[in-house]
């Protein structure tokens, strides 16, 4: 069964230190991936060397999915060690765009990366999403975007206008944040000024300025949104360290007597009597 043995076949093949061809690839990567995630490879579903007609040349993609007589995704294949570059997803960009096909995808079998050409005809700003088949904690979730079921469900595209739609408001949010971040210090200013100038007449405002650059440290930033599977592992951080604990002595609550009241000073060097 392709479910059962799907990623150990697979795996054994990317643990090799061999290239393989294009065909290779194909046939020992690719195929039994696309079986895995539902796509019937012996009936009209997966349609190889899909016709393209490009400028007048039969031009043909390595594989369209297709539901119901419709092509919902192209998938161009490239030999195992195969970079991906631009021009390969360019390649793959022209044939969806010529074909009027909104996703397409290009995979070198380990490396997989998932294009809206509706976005762009350029690369960068085409993607949606990219993963590596590699072991690790949750796979093989990122893959499954390209399953059978999701896909005929239409939950790609949901996905994709979602994350559109956040790309959207990110930019827009972008354009007003020096505008935010110069209120709030305005704002953090004047409030000082109006409240400790009337106790201490000889303060100015240029005190004030200094005294809010000095010790406010406003920074707004937002972050481009990235979704899940594009990204492999977060870069680590180093561990938040909280000042050492006052070395206080330990009580048995239980052996006090009745009514003893015990007081917990509350930061280093507070003392109870």
């Amino acid at each position: 069964m392709v479910g059962v043995d799907w990623w150990p076949r697979v795996w054994g093949v990317l643990q090799s230190d061999h290239d393989l061809s294009e065909e290779a690839t194909k046939q020992r990567i690719v195929e039994p991936t696309l079986a895995y995630l539902g796509w019937d490879l012996y009936g009209t579903e997966v349609q190889r060397e899909y016709a393209v007609d490009e400028r007048g040349r039969n031009e043909s993609v390595d594989y369209a999915l297709v539901l119901g007589d419709v092509p919902l995704i192209l998938l161009e294949v490239k030999k195992l060690r195969n970079p991906l570059g631009d021009k390969e997803a360019r390649q793959v960009l022209g044939y969806a765009r010529l074909e009027e096909i909104r996703w397409c995808a290009l995979t070198n079998g380990r490396k997989w990366k998932l294009y809206n050409a509706d976005w762009s005809k350029e690369p960068d700003d085409a993607l949606f999403r990219e993963w590596e088949l590699t072991a690790g904690p949750g796979f093989p979730d990122a893959i499954q975007i390209l399953s059978r079921g999701p896909v005929a469900a239409g939950e790609l595209d949901r996905t994709a206008g979602e994350s559109m739609r956040s790309q959207r408001m990110l930019q827009e949010l972008n354009k007003v944040l020096p505008e935010l971040q110069e209120a709030s210090l305005k704002l953090a200013r004047n409030r000082l000024f109006a409240e400790v100038r009337e106790r201490f007449p000889d303060l100015t405002r240029a005190s004030i300025d200094q005294f809010v650059q000095e010790r406010l440290q406003l920074s707004l930033r937002t972050a481009t949104t990235v979704p899940p599977s594009s990204v492999a592992n977060p870069p680590s951080r180093s561990p938040l360290r909280l000042p050492d604990a006052p070395d206080f002595p330990l009580l048995d609550i239980d052996s006090l007597p009745d009514e003893e009241v015990v007081v917990f000073p509350s930061k280093p060097g507070a003392t109870s009597n």
